[in-house]
């Protein structure tokens, strides 16, 4: 039987929004902090307003790394609930619906097993859903971007060590870049979501057709009533 998922869709959905808004928002605000520290001598580091774009960064630092962990927590739920409702349904899969999560956090099997679950996701609710299978390039440029994103993310915070005036202004240049693309990504993965949650309606729609055209299911056991053990 299938379990509801369209609630952790939705949420999936939101929060991927979520973090294209705030990425390409900080994205641009580091981009004029970059130009903030262009205008100032490395002895004029301490000025008011320098100082007030250190800590606005730092906060955003922590509100983008909630959205991230939010983000990834919600995909995994929604994705493990979708690959179970497969193998509910009578549907062969490859791998336990435990895997999703595996799948992220192993060393190796990161790089190329989540691409694997989702992919067969996105077949697999389609075929029991509309009976026959269409490929579509998004699901590789959505594993594409995120095999990226992480490159990115290891160059960025090795520009980030340096102390000089100039390292500081490269690396905001660099990590720039590194949220736009977190956007871009971002709203692939959500766009993703949504196409398998439209797969997803149509297999519930499906399965309570063909639940209202069965017989009404046999009792699993007939136990006596209580007048009839008082009798």
């Amino acid at each position: 039987m299938l379990r509801d998922n369209e609630r952790r869709g939705q949420t999936a959905y939101a929060i991927f929004l979520a973090v294209t808004i705030f990425s390409l928002a900080y994205a641009v605000f580091n981009i004029a902090f970059a130009a903030q520290l262009a205008s100032f001598s490395p002895d004029g580091m301490n000025t008011p307003r320098l100082q007030a774009f250190g800590l606005i960064n730092q906060l955003a630092l922590v509100v983008n790394l909630g959205l991230l962990l939010a983000s990834a927590v919600s995909f995994i739920r929604w994705a493990r609930r979708a690959y179970y409702n497969l193998g509910a349904i009578g549907v062969d899969t490859s791998f336990s619906d435990a895997s999703v999560v595996y799948a992220w956090i192993l060393p190796v099997t990161s790089l190329y097993r989540p691409y694997q679950l989702v992919r067969e996701i996105w077949q697999l609710t389609q075929r029991e859903a509309f009976g026959h299978i269409r490929s579509h390039t998004l699901l590789r440029v959505w594993w594409a971007s995120f095999l990226t994103r992480s490159v990115l993310g290891i160059v960025v915070s090795a520009i980030g060590n340096g102390m000089t005036l100039e390292s500081l202004r490269t690396a905001m240049q660099f990590q720039a870049l590194s949220l736009a693309f977190d956007g871009f990504a971002a709203l692939i993965t959500a766009r993703v979501i949504h196409r398998i949650m439209q797969f997803e309606q149509q297999l519930v729609l499906v399965q309570n057709v063909t639940q209202l055209g069965q017989a009404p299911p046999e009792p699993a056991a007939l136990s006596p009533t209580d007048p009839d053990l008082y009798l």
